[in-house]
C-alpha cells in the first residue's frame, strides 16, 4: 500500500525521518491509516511517498505503546480519500519517570529491609561517657563527630574495639548506621545518643572473618531530645577484623 503525502495547510511542526528528510505535520484529519517512526517496526509493503522520497510505515496500533507519544499527523491520500499518518516517537519523559519510580522503589525496598534488620537486632546499651576535655565540643553553634574512618574488631570478640560517642557539648542527638560498601548491607545501627553518651563497642549484625571491609558510616542528626531527623553526614572507612 502506498500513501501520497500532502503538505498540511495548518502546519504545526516539522518531523525528520531517519535519512534527514523533513515532513511538515499538522492536526489529525481523516482516518489514521498508518503510523510512522524513525525506524519501521514491521516489515510490509506500506510506504508514504512524495515525488522523490518515500518512507516505510507501520499499521496503526489500537493501543499506544507505553513509552511512545504522538508527535503529530502527516496528511496523505489513501486510495483517493483524505487520511493521515500518525507520527510516533519515544516518550523520554515517561521513560525518565519510570526510571525514577524504579529507583525509588528499589530504594524503598532496601530501606525497608534495613529497617527490618534494625528492628530484629537488640541494640547496644547506652552509657554516660567521660571523655578528655580535648574531645569535648565547646562551640554551641556546631557539632563534633569523632573520626570513624577505622573501626577495629577482634574476630574472637562479640564487640568492636572501637566505641561510639556523641561527644559532650554537641547541640544535637546522634545515631550511627554502618553499611558494607560492597552491597550496601546494613551491619550495625545504634540507638540515638544524647550529648555525652556512648556505646562500649558495637555488636555487629554479622560475624565477619578476619580481613578488611570498606564501609559507609552514616551519622544521623536529630533535634535535641526528640526523634526528628534534621540531617545526615556520611563517612567512608575500613573495618579491620583481626585475629590474635
Amino acid at each position: 500500500m502506498k500513501y501520497v503525502y500532502n503538505e498540511p495547510g495548518d502546519m504545526k511542526g516539522v518531523w525528520k525521518d531517519l535519512s534527514g528528510q523533513e515532513w511538515g505535520y499538522g492536526d489529525k484529519k481523516g482516518e489514521v491509516v498508518a503510523e510512522v517512526r524513525k525506524k519501521a517496526t514491521t516489515k510490509n509493503d506500506a510506504y508514504l511517498e512524495t515525488k522523490d522520497h518515500q518512507i516505510p510505515v507501520d499499521p496503526p496500533r489500537k493501543r499506544r505503546k507505553l513509552f511512545e507519544k504522538t508527535v503529530g499527523y502527516l496528511p496523505c491520500t489513501a486510495e483517493g480519500e483524505e487520511a493521515c499518518i500518525r507520527i510516533m516517537a519515544p516518550s523520554y519523559g515517561r521513560i525518565f519517570s519510570a526510571i525514577v519510580v524504579i529507583v525509588l522503589l528499589c530504594g524503598a525496598v532496601v530501606f525497608g529491609i534495613n529497617r527490618l534488620i534494625l528492628s530484629n537486632y537488640p541494640q547496644d546499651e547506652v552509657i554516660d561517657v567521660k571523655l578528655p576535655d580535648s574531645m569535648k565540643n565547646t562551640d554551641s553553634d556546631s557539632y563534633s563527630i569523632p573520626d570513624y574512618t577505622l573501626i577495629r574488631k577482634n574476630a574472637a570478640n562479640a564487640k568492636t574495639d572501637t566505641w561510639l560517642f556523641n561527644v559532650e557539648g554537641n547541640p544535637y542527638d546522634l545515631a550511627y548506621e554502618i553499611y558494607l560498601e560492597e552491597d550496601h548491607k546494613l551491619i550495625y545501627g545504634s540507638p540515638i545518643l544524647r550529648s555525652g553518651e556512648g556505646i562500649e563497642g558495637m555488636t555487629l549484625y554479622e560475624d565477619l572473618p578476619a580481613g578488611e571491609y570498606e564501609y559507609t558510616l552514616e551519622c544521623k542528626i536529630y533535634e535535641k531530645d526528640s526523634k526528628t531527623e534534621i540531617g545526615v553526614q556520611s563517612f567512608e572507612g575500613v573495618l579491620e577484623v583481626y585475629e590474635e
